[in-house]
């Protein structure tokens, strides 16, 4: 009972929050921080199934695919509430310029993904929309180091071009030949510009849709780790495993959250 407890509280814990050391001897979080064995980066995208399929080997497109795609962008996103205005004006940007299909609720100016989504699960109706076209906007809410999440990893199982802002790390996993990485380009016109040369040329375009998408040694990495961590958990006596204070506010903070458990097991 014990160790399912862990796993379970592990599980419950995975979020978008900063850890608090002094309340958990261990965590896992998206942050680049490191912290002994008491704390695993584990980017968010780790969580989707997107990220196995593309740590899998992959067929090469040819000219052929390349030519049977429908047009030039696609960009599904639910919301933009509270988000950088940097999603929106670059849709704007790529809309004016070539014109850009957006199949989910912000901006949505075609009914194809709510077709594909009468027939098959949301994340193979997305993919198949994004997969219809050459590149697609990989936009996250707000750009930090780490925060990476699942955007970039389903436009790459589209087999797209992702055109990704966001996370500023992000070249430390994704292999910069195979995206085209908005964060390094000056301005926006910049951006759209870069975006076009490589969009006019189909032998750049082809080359980038058949790059490898990690950066060599990276290919599921976060997931081995993770596994390893979570196991160290599970298989190390409990005795071991404590990193807090055993006394004084490490005790306080103890009690607290052993009364909090006791409430939430009970519900």
């Amino acid at each position: 009972m014990e160790r399912k407890i862990i796993v379970q509280a592990l599980k419950r814990s995975f979020s978008t929050q900063s850890a608090n050391f002094n309340h958990c001897d261990y965590a896992i979080g998206f942050d680049p921080i490191v912290f002994g064995d008491r704390y695993l980066r584990c980017p968010l995208y780790t969580i989707y199934d997107e990220y196995q399929q593309i740590c899998e080997p992959r067929a090469a497109l040819t000219r052929q695919d390349l030519d049977a795609r429908d047009g030039f962008c696609g960009y599904v996103v639910s919301a933009s509430t509270h988000s950088a205005p940097h999603r929106g004006d670059a849709f704007a940007a790529f809309d004016a310029a070539r014109g850009v299909a957006s199949g989910g609720k912000h901006l949505r100016n075609t009914d194809a993904l709510q077709q594909l989504e009468k027939t098959l699960p949301g994340a193979q109706a997305k993919a198949q929309f994004l997969g219809r076209y050459r590149f697609s906007m990989a936009y996250e809410n707000a750009s930090h180091p780490g925060y990476c999440t699942e955007k970039i990893v389903q436009s790459f199982a589209a087999r797209t071009i992702p055109i990704y802002w966001g996370d500023p790390l992000v070249t430390e996993d994704f292999n910069p030949a195979a995206f085209v990485n908005a964060n390094e380009l000056a301005s926006l016109d910049a951006l759209v510009a870069e975006v076009l040369r490589i969009e006019d040329d189909p032998d750049v375009c082809l080359k980038m849709l058949n790059a490898p998408v990690f950066q060599p040694g990276r290919s599921g990495v976060h997931l081995a780790e993770l596994e390893a961590f979570l196991a160290r958990l599970v298989t190390t006596p409990a005795s071991d495993l404590r990193r807090r204070a055993l006394h004084g506010s490490g005790a306080r903070i103890d009690a607290r959250a052993a009364r909090a458990a006791r409430s939430f097991w009970r519900r």
